[in-house]
């Protein structure tokens, strides 16, 4: 499925996790022995439902209708005077995503929020704190994600006078490691790095709290059917 904006995303979060069983990474238990098999090998049969249902997922995506509106903004309403990106950001033990959104005023007072980019990953090993998967961890890696990802967005987006980005998670951990200067307990080498990349490319000010309820990354972290993805916000 062709999707580089990453509109399917946590419709296609259930072929990812499959994909994470059948091939795992470096370093990864390999429990079915997947890599011992040669490349015309079928997989093994504990995969046949999962199999099915990732194929099924693709076939979904593909035959739906599942699009957005291509313009940023409605040219009826005029020019835009204010231009700025709501970005979003959560996690759980299954996957890390992240979405960005462009809100623009017009010259009439409209307000128009359009989808500019949608991003879902399987977490690493190296999320993990002796073995247990580590919640806050993922959060503080999504929130990374999404800071690098707008990097990108701004510079490609070229918006002139865009106003700074506002990001949003639903961690308090997370918002406690980026906003706190002197942290009581010191972050651990892994999470200080990603803190430190964090606050480079970001203003810690730029950071909000935002209930998961109300969080649209949420939709990205769990697999969803593409009717669900349709009624997502």
């Amino acid at each position: 499925v062709f999707d580089p904006l990453g509109i399917a995303d946590p419709a296609k979060l259930v072929c990812r996790l499959l994909m994470r069983e059948i091939i795992p990474r470096q370093g990864e238990d390999d429990p079915h022995g997947v890599r011992a098999l040669g490349y015309w090998k079928t997989i093994p049969d504990v995969f046949d439902q999962q199999w099915n249902k990732m194929v099924n997922t693709c076939k979904e995506i593909a035959d739906s209708d599942l699009k957005i509106t291509r313009p940023l903004y409605p040219r009826a309403h005029g020019m835009p005077i204010q231009q700025q990106l709501p970005a979003f950001a959560d996690a759980s033990d299954l996957a890390l995503a992240h979405v960005s959104y462009l809100r623009t005023v017009t010259e009439d007072g409209s307000i128009h929020v359009a989808f500019i980019n949608g991003n879902t990953k399987v977490p690493q090993k190296d999320m993990s704190i002796k073995g247990q998967i580590s919640i806050p961890r993922l959060e503080l890696n999504a929130a990374r994600n999404l800071a690098q990802d707008i990097l990108q967005i701004e510079h490609e987006l070229d918006i002139p006078n865009l106003q700074p980005t506002v990001f949003y998670t639903d961690s308090l951990d997370t918002l406690a490691w980026i906003q706190n200067d002197s942290p009581k307990d010191t972050p651990k080498r892994y999470e200080m790095s990603r803190i430190t990349y964090i606050r480079k490319v970001s203003n810690p000010n730029q950071w909000h709290y935002i209930p998961t309820a109300h969080n649209p990354a949420d939709f990205g972290t769990r697999p969803i059917s593409v009717k669900e993805l349709k009624a997502s916000p």
